[in-house]
């Protein structure tokens, strides 16, 4: 299951989570975003222990500043609330898995 964050809710939900968070921030215009989408959606439901996320930098630009989100999609993996890892652009599930696992 992903959670689409919110301004309100991010915070909570990754900062203060105690298990890693994989954070997808994207928009829903943007054709690799809407790509990788389904694959985020599968990986979600593979990958035991970690929480998946989505944040829409059209609605939450403060959050996408916060983090240095220049282009999406990106990739963040947090970390007992501090970002640990970060990738850019569409990747398969394979790569999620390792991104998350490695």
């Amino acid at each position: 299951m992903v959670i689409t964050l919110t301004e309100n809710t991010f915070r909570e939900e990754v900062l203060n989570a105690k298990e890693p968070v994989l954070v997808d921030f994207f928009t829903a215009w943007r054709a690799p975003c809407r790509a990788l989408a389904p694959v985020f959606d599968a990986a979600s439901n593979e990958i035991a222990g970690t929480k998946f996320c989505r944040v829409n930098t059209d609605d939450c630009p403060a959050i996408a500043a916060q983090y240095g989100i220049q282009s999406v999609p990106t990739l963040i993996l947090f970390r007992a609330g501090k970002a640990a890892k970060t990738a850019t652009g569409t990747q398969s599930r394979q790569q999620i898995h390792r991104f998350v696992t490695e």
